[in-house]
């Protein structure tokens, strides 16, 4: 087997891979199952030496899964303080500020020596943060776990952390932290102090967002980078640029190569290899900057051994150890695109280049093995990404060195440094220009659902096999047989390792989104149509383009047919209101009332008036085969009256749509924010057949008020199910008495802020409820 560490590598990731998704248990028996299959396939005598080579393989894959299993069983000492009161006693790996008056701080503690993520909300009173890195702090606060995934497929900001070597955080006011005035780690402290004086320095002669992107370039730092300017470059798959990478690493490399021509000579590849560490450091050693420096080494011992350098097995030999130090940093993105940018140069640019060799075919190539990737995790396809990277990357080739040049200027006083500035300066303004020419180009990049995981596993199996040598050997010979065997088993292998990553909540029909402190329902129909009720919204966070838009193309959603919006307060309609300006929607319903404001709607939204439908009681909108919506309430007023009720009235008592959605037999009331007040209102509008208000699932009014669910209320709904969309909020909600009511008729009780996402599936028989956190309410 010719690179037989690049096999053992794949393997061990693999091991990590399902020992973390499938547990001990069910990996045990995935184990003795494929063994019953594999095993007498493989003893017969033609295929001894294959299995040799497999069982080594199965070694170093039960070794991967071991080291994950015993990192897992090494708990946070931290862990055992989540929810009581503590004091932090560490010493300040890192600090950023966040706005005007927020900071992230990473602590180390001393005596457990756990790292712990400090949020700080409120000034810290000193003018020079970075200067804090390397003392000693102490922190009183309740630390707490972070956020778990919510949403179906949305992001797992927990496993987030713990790739980085966290598991708990601290939210904490200024008065709460007391830092030392002795450093306690000089390394860290300087290291902080270098990069936030030449940040400081760069911001005196060079334009703030020209400063910016060469903060992000050569340290990886994008806090002085405008959120618009960070996504038009991320739209145009040059984000890249902006995060420390292997690239940045390469052109240091070639370019001190070049200076010191050092060979064969010793003190000068331990100078080169020292400066490469220093700045490894400054970028913080994240992922791409370890594999590439790593890489690097073995690239000069090569050269000082006179032996042969291979790519592959450099990466290979490099992920090794980083997966055995840490088994979840498979996890983490940077990771990942790291190696798989370098695997993408080493396997598919040889072959690209035997069709068609140019100055921008490195490139064509490492876009096609990137796309698919960043297609999954961004949910965009950026075309001008082929073509915009070849003069970007030769443009970081000049601005990176010159940024390394300036650092040491930096400390020096005279003019030396406001010149350097002004060529980077115009550097980065050429950088800026050329990605904002591409960015204004209608059609050069788009949004995309997230591809089926097994998809993404089948891509990469046969783009590699097909760029190989050997595929292409094994085609040169006409190898039927064996490219046949060799597709069947990344076919096998795609499917088994994209199943144990399913969250459970593929087949659901009835999906109460989290959405915070708001209220949005996604309704699936079996003809696919997709139907959201409300979306949620804040005043502080973008629902529609951080929760609901991110949501629906994780999980394979690429327009919604129709928008329910109960009432336009805020929490249900704020979220709608930013989906429809970047996602595409069929129509959006509405109480008439809201008729005699449309121009404001249609201003709100972009949409256009014949995407506006405007409802009232009685009107049944059929969404598919046996699933339809009732709406129940209010009912059709005069002209004069919608006037008053959307130009002067605030009650949502009286403008607020009351649904109730049936579907295969299953019904679900959804109440909008009514207090007691509207449900009386409700139950005398369909006093004629108040069985109407009977359900199995209700939405509980108002996020669980207690000025919501009135006994009466409460009896004639009679519920199985009650949902309460609630997130963190001051108001009290749900409401402990509330909450009585509805267990008190024996209703099974779910909560957003608790649960996450909460998904009702209706494949036959009595109707099945999983929630994306596994917490039981009583």
């Amino acid at each position: 087997m010719r690179r037989r560490i690049c096999f053992i590598a794949v393997s061990l990731a693999a091991g990590i891979f399902m020992g973390f998704y499938l547990g001990l248990a069910k990996l045990a028996l995935a184990v003795m199952i494929f063994t019953l299959i594999a095993a007498p396939t493989l003893a017969f005598g033609r295929f001894k030496k294959l299995m040799k080579e497999v069982c080594l393989l199965a070694v170093f894959f039960a070794f991967g899964a071991a080291c994950f299993f015993v990192s897992d069983a090494n708990e946070d000492p931290l862990l055992r303080s989540v929810g009581k009161q503590a004091v932090i006693d560490g010493v300040v790996c890192s600090i950023e500020k966040k706005d005007a008056e927020s900071y992230r701080m990473t602590v180390k503690t001393y005596e457990e020596k756990s790292k712990v993520l400090i949020n700080v909300y409120g000034d810290l009173g000193v003018e020079k943060y970075g200067d804090i890195a390397g003392r000693g702090v102490l922190i009183s606060g309740v630390p707490e776990l972070p956020a778990e995934r919510r949403n179906p497929n949305a992001f797992d900001y927990r496993l987030y952390l713990k790739t980085k070597g966290i598991s708990v955080l601290m939210n904490v006011a200024p008065y709460d932290i007391e830092i030392s005035s002795d450093v306690k780690d000089g390394f860290i402290n300087a290291l902080s102090n270098i990069k936030r004086g030449f940040e400081r320095k760069a911001l005196e002669h060079m334009d703030p967002r020209n400063a910016g992107l060469m903060m992000g370039m050569m340290f990886g730092d994008k806090n002085t980078i405008d959120d618009d300017v960070y996504e038009m470059f991320q739209k145009n798959g040059t984000a890249h640029i902006l995060a420390v990478s292997g690239i940045h690493v390469g052109i240091i490399y070639a370019l001190m190569g070049r200076i010191l021509k050092p060979r064969r000579n010793i003190p000068l590849n331990a100078a080169l290899l020292f400066t490469l560490f220093a700045y490894a450091a400054l970028a913080s050693f994240a992922p791409s900057v370890i594999r590439a420096g790593g890489m690097i080494c073995v690239h000069i011992l090569s050269k000082l051994l006179c032996m042969r350098y291979d790519m592959l097995c450099a990466a290979a030999g490099i992920a090794i150890p980083m997966m055995l130090i840490n088994p979840l940093a498979i996890f983490d993105l940077g990771f990942q695109l790291s190696f798989l940018a370098i695997v993408t140069i080493a396997i598919a640019l040889p072959a690209m280049r035997r069709l068609h060799d140019s100055g921008i075919t490195a490139a064509f190539a490492l876009q096609a093995g990137l796309a698919p990737v960043t297609a999954y995790h961004f949910n965009y396809f950026s075309v001008a990404a082929f073509f915009i990277n070849a003069p970007v990357i030769l443009i970081a080739g000049a601005i990176i060195p010159l940024g390394v040049v300036m650092l040491p200027l930096s400390l020096l006083p005279g003019p030396f440094f406001s010149a350097a500035a002004g060529f980077m300066g115009a550097l980065c303004e050429t950088l800026y220009r050329l990605n904002e020419l591409t960015y204004s180009k209608a059609g050069l990049f788009f949004d995309v659902v997230s591809p089926p995981l097994w998809s993404l596993f089948l891509f990469y199996g046969f783009f590699f096999f097909a760029c190989s040598e050997a595929g292409w050997i094994l085609y040169k010979r006409n190898s039927k047989k064996k490219i046949i065997a060799i597709i069947s088993v990344i076919i096998a292998a795609s499917i088994a390792f994209a199943f144990p990553v399913r969250d459970g909540l593929g087949g659901a029909r009835l999906i109460f989104v989290d959405v915070g402190q708001g209220d949005c329902l996604h309704i699936r129909t079996p003809e696919g149509k997709n139907i959201l009720i409300d979306g949620g919204g804040s005043l502080n966070f973008d629902v529609g383009k951080k929760i609901l838009k991110p949501y629906l193309l994780k999980n394979g959603v690429g327009k919604i047919d129709m928008v329910f919006v109960s009432h336009r307060h805020l929490d249900h309609y704020g979220g709608i209101v930013s989906l429809a300006k970047d996602f595409k929607i069929g129509k959006l319903c509405l109480y008439e009332a809201n008729s005699v404001i449309e121009p404001e709607i249609l201003k709100e939204t972009g949409l256009r008036n014949d995407q506006i439908a405007y409802l009232s009681k009685g009107q049944k909108i059929i969404l598919g085969k046996d699933v339809f919506i009732e709406v129940l309430y209010p009912g059709k007023k005069t002209a004069e009256d919608y006037r008053e009720l959307t130009l002067e009235s605030s009650d949502e008592n009286d403008i607020s749509l009351i649904m109730k959605v049936n579907y295969d037999g299953f019904s679900v009331l959804m109440t909008g924010d009514i207090d007691s007040e509207g449900e009386s209102s409700l139950i005398s509008a369909c006093s004629p057949d108040k069985d109407m208000l009977k359900c199995d699932l209700l939405k509980v009014p108002h996020h669980g008020s207690k000025y919501s669910s009135s006994d009466e209320f409460v009896s004639l709904t009679d519920p199985d199910f009650a949902v309460f969309q609630v997130g963190k909020n001051g108001f009290g909600h749900p409401a402990e008495e509330t909450l009585k009511k509805y267990r008190d008729i024996g209703a099974a009780i779910y909560r957003n802020d608790m649960q996450g996402a909460i998904a009702v599936f209706l494949k036959g028989g009595d109707p099945v409820i999983k929630t994306c956190i596994e917490t039981f309410i009583n």
